[in-house]
Order: structure tokens, then C-alpha cells, then sequence
């Protein structure tokens, strides 16, 4: 099992941009996830949201869920395809049916997975090159 630190995540800093980006306040932008501004302040100080929370938010917004969590700068990739959108559904809500601490851990093992194949794909480039 990989961990991916909670330092090389970007969810603070992209709730943040996504939310100025937007042009909204706080209570605005949490108003279509049924989240109080409270709660979105806090993610956007460094609370890690629930991986559903997660998913809304980039559903909501057309965006990447992995790039969102994991690269600076808001995610621009398209989601995928309606078939494969509609399993990540299916998927988030299995997940978020698992308590919190599973929850959290199963998202950063996926991070981690993320981040190795990005690794990788950046280590064979160098070799191809």
C-alpha cells in the first residue's frame, strides 16, 4: 500500500482557484454539494474532502478527479465518456457508503497508483529520448 503525503495534494489550492475562477463566494460555491462556507473554508485551508465531495465538485465543474487532487493549477482534462461516467458514479456512492477512514485511505492509495504510473511514464520518456 502507497501513501501519497498529504503535502503533494492540491484540493485547498484548487477549491480555492476553482471557487475565485468562478467568481463565487464561499456559500456560493458549496451551495450545489450542500456544503455550508464553513465547510468549504476549511477544505480550502487543507482539510482533505470525502472523496465524493471530491467527485461532485469535478463532476459539477467538467474536471479531472485525479489531476484535481493531485497536480496544482485546476484540472482542464474532459471527464470521460457517459458509460464510464456513470460506473464512477455508481463507484462513488459504494464508496461513500465505507466510513470515513477507509474512505480516505482507498483515495490516497489511488493517488499513489496515479502518481507511480505518472513516475513511470516520465521515466520511460527519458529512456525513448
Amino acid at each position: 500500500m502507497t501513501f501519497v503525503p498529504e503535502q503533494d495534494l492540491f484540493f485547498a489550492q484548487n477549491i480555492k482557484a476553482l471557487r475565485q475562477l468562478k467568481g463565487l463566494t464561499q456559500t456560493e460555491f458549496g451551495q450545489p454539494f450542500g456544503l455550508s462556507r464553513g465547510v468549504v473554508n476549511n477544505y480550502e485551508r487543507g482539510m482533505v474532502p470525502p472523496f465524493g465531495v471530491v467527485l461532485s465538485i469535478c463532476q459539477y465543474f467538467n474536471l479531472d478527479v485525479v489531476a484535481f487532487g493531485t497536480k496544482p493549477g485546476i484540472a482542464q482534462a474532459k471527464l470521460p465518456e457517459k458509460d464510464t461516467q456513470n460506473k464512477l458514479e455508481v463507484a462513488g456512492q459504494a464508496f461513500d457508503a465505507l466510513p470515513p477512514a477507509q474512505q480516505r485511505q482507498q483515495y490516497l492509495d489511488l493517488l499513489a497508483q496515479q502518481l507511480e504510473l505518472k513516475a513511470l511514464v516520465q521515466q520511460l520518456s527519458k529512456v525513448m529520448h
